[in-house]
């Protein structure tokens, strides 16, 4: 049986779709945790330069986990490189997937990428293009 749904205990946050956390790292693979940040976080910018911002995740849909895959309850994973440019969007000629556990999972993470809206990464205030590597993951509902 399926518990009600309290509203109230605290505000929805819409970013929180997992029911286990919020935006702020990762923990032990646990979006939102508070804990050190895992060796294979989900989303990567990085650079040591001095007035660099990355850009930063504004929206980003749903990957649509293949059907084939879901029924048997395979899951895993694609990592993929791609290009933020100066507006926020993806650059979909730059999205290459890096790694795959298996290559039905390659077409759905590559539309969630290319969907995705980012605030742009800025150097000194500037807009900048940025390139990004970000690690899709499918975990099947029990």
């Amino acid at each position: 049986m399926i518990p009600p749904i309290e509203l109230n205990q605290r505000p929805l946050d819409p970013r929180d779709f997992t029911g286990r956390g919020v935006e702020g790292g990762v923990a032990v693979g646990v979006v939102g945790g508070t804990g050190p940040v895992a060796r294979d976080a989900i989303y990567e910018a990085a650079t040591s330069v001095p007035g660099f911002e990355p850009a930063v995740v504004l929206s980003q849909p749903m990957p649509q986990y293949p059907a084939a895959l879901a029924a048997v309850g395979v899951e895993g994973r694609v990592t993929v490189e791609f290009v933020i440019d100066t507006t926020g969007q993806v650059e979909p000629v730059s999205v290459r997937v890096i790694e795959s556990t298996h290559q039905a999972f390659e077409l759905a993470a590559r539309r969630a990428i290319t969907g995705s809206i980012f605030r742009p990464a800025h150097l000194s205030r500037v807009a900048v293009r940025q390139l990004t590597r970000q690690s899709v993951r499918f975990v099947a509902a029990y």
